[in-house]
């Protein structure tokens, strides 16, 4: 942990109008995804009167940026939080700010707000949670606060009280998207453009147009934060403001965030019909890729797709509530050899009671997946106990310890760079840095599938072992092997020279 700032130092007084909002992110993409809950909640502030600055930092500009934060002397602070984000540097930069800015009034939202407020009422430097959408809440307590009125009866506030926690009850979740839209003053626009990204110049990273999924995926946070509803704004709504964006800042394709853009296949059909540029960017579900829906979303310049396959076993597909088996997702995998664009498909791992068999099942699909479609990436991630999911419960039966306070939530990190333990698959050990070394083997095969030299076959055939024997005593030592062989590339010499000519590096 970091000092905390000098308390000696002359403290500024606040300002009553000045609102500041803050996300810290992991900062491992490139571009990033926009702070899109917070332009929203910045909209809806900046309706009511106030003036509101958005923080968007990166773990190494968290710290650095808060005298900026300070320098606004804003009375309210709200910070946006999802679980496995970088708590503890919350936490520290929430102290930081109460020490720089006596009075200053703390705020955390997003979703692992509303499903731990207590937790996070427990940091002695939060005074406020809110639960569910903000674009209501954050305005009534701002307004409260700047007016010296009592915020206890603010829906979906959570509050201390004689050094307890209360929380109110939701409010119902907001029926009409069309009231709300997001500020896109508050963020330097040109920072969350790709300049080329698939071939495509100019996409911007993203926006978002529905809320919600109908869907009942037992990993997902859509059960407890949007109750498993799907809205959506009007059509022409979205249209408009996108085309506005694509004319100011020259876009060639936008990637649209939404949990389920195509949760209604009419309304996203009529919204692509709309809008004013090529490289469009959607996720659909297995169980909607009709070749005639394929074919529609390709007349309407959709260039890239996410897909959610998951899992190569029936029963975990099951188990995870996906609605489809295997079966469909191979079907479809035939159908988007026909689909020109880039296509980035999900797969989990490690599944509570996922047995090594299963494991592999789902090994040999990603490599399916691979080897059938040209343009194709892949987002594999171990399943990770998010709380309020409907596994959540199964994974601390078999052993999770369930983090009892705000910062030991950070572990819950899906890309592998913290060995958080995994006892709840069945009969094979899995962990996290071995799930790391699978999309770096899963990234190289990719760039030698295509190579017709020996050298390049030897090479794509060990990581391809090294792949589907994953989890094995054989697939470790591949794995070991693998990794002696990237270490010879950078150094010079005869066996340098010959592991370069072996991986391609």
């Amino acid at each position: 942990m970091h000092a905390i700032t000098d308390t000696t130092a002359p403290r500024p007084s606040l300002d009553q109008n000045q609102v500041a909002l803050i996300k810290i992110w992991h900062g491992t993409l490139e571009p990033p995804r926009p702070p899109m809950g917070l332009l929203y909640v910045g909209a809806a502030l900046k309706q009511a009167g106030f003036g509101v600055r958005v923080y968007h930092w990166t773990r190494e500009e968290a710290l650095a940026g808060l005298p900026e934060v300070i320098a606004q002397r804003p009375f309210l602070v709200g910070l946006s939080i999802i679980t496995g984000d970088p708590l503890g540097l919350v936490v520290e930069c929430c102290a930081r700010l109460k020490a720089a800015l006596p009075g200053v009034a703390i705020l955390l939202g997003g979703v692992h707000a509303t499903v731990e407020p207590e937790q996070c009422l427990a940091e002695e430097a939060v005074d406020y949670v809110l639960l569910g959408e903000g674009e209501v809440g954050a305005v009534e307590l701002a307004l409260a606060l700047a007016q010296g009125r009592p915020v206890e009866e603010i829906p979906g506030l959570g509050y201390k009280h004689t050094g307890q926690a209360v929380i109110n009850p939701r409010p119902p979740l907001l029926k009409d998207l069309d009231q709300v839209a997001m500020d896109w003053t508050l963020i330097p626009v040109e920072k969350y453009i790709a300049k080329n990204y698939e071939g495509v110049p100019r996409v911007l990273f993203g926006y978002v147009a529905s809320r919600g999924c109908p869907h009942a995926c037992g990993f997902c946070y859509n059960h407890f934060f949007n109750q498993r509803t799907w809205r959506r704004q009007s059509a022409e709504k979205v249209a408009a403001e996108v085309n506005a964006l694509v004319a100011k800042h020259d876009l060639g394709g936008v990637f649209f965030y939404d949990d389920n853009f195509t949760a209604n296949k009419k309304w996203a059909l009529a919204v692509l019909e709309g809008l004013q540029t090529e490289g469009l960017h959607v996720e659909t579900r297995v169980d909607y890729l009709s070749p005639e829906f394929l074919a529609e979303l390709v007349q309407r310049r959709v260039g890239s797709m996410f897909i959610g396959m998951e899992s190569g076993s029936d029963r975990v597909l099951d188990l995870l509530c996906k609605g489809f088996h295997v079966a469909e997702t191979r079907r479809v995998v035939q159908t988007l050899k026909a689909f020109p664009g880039y296509l980035m498909l999900s797969f989990i791992v490690g599944a509570p009671t996922e047995t090594l068999d299963e494991y592999h099942q789902t090994l040999r699909l990603v490599l399916h997946c691979l080897e059938s479609l040209p343009r194709v990436g892949f987002t594999l991630g171990f399943y990770l106990p998010y709380p309020g999911t409907p596994l959540f419960e199964l994974c601390v039966e078999r052993g999770f310890a369930r983090p009892q306070r705000l910062v030991d939530w950070e572990a819950l990190d899906r890309w592998g760079n913290i060995d958080l333990p995994i006892p709840w698959t069945e009969g094979y050990r899995l962990t996290p840095s071995e799930v790391k070394e699978l999309r770096t083997a899963l990234r190289r095969m990719k760039l030698s599938r295509h190579r017709a030299d020996l050298a390049g076959r030897l090479w794509h055939g060990l990581l391809r072992q090294r792949f589907l024997r994953s989890a094995t005593p054989l697939g470790r030592l591949l794995a070991g092997l693998v990794r002696g062989l990237e270490a010879l590339e950078a150094r010079p010499g005869s066996l340098g020279r010959l592991a370069r000519r072996l991986t391609g590096a």
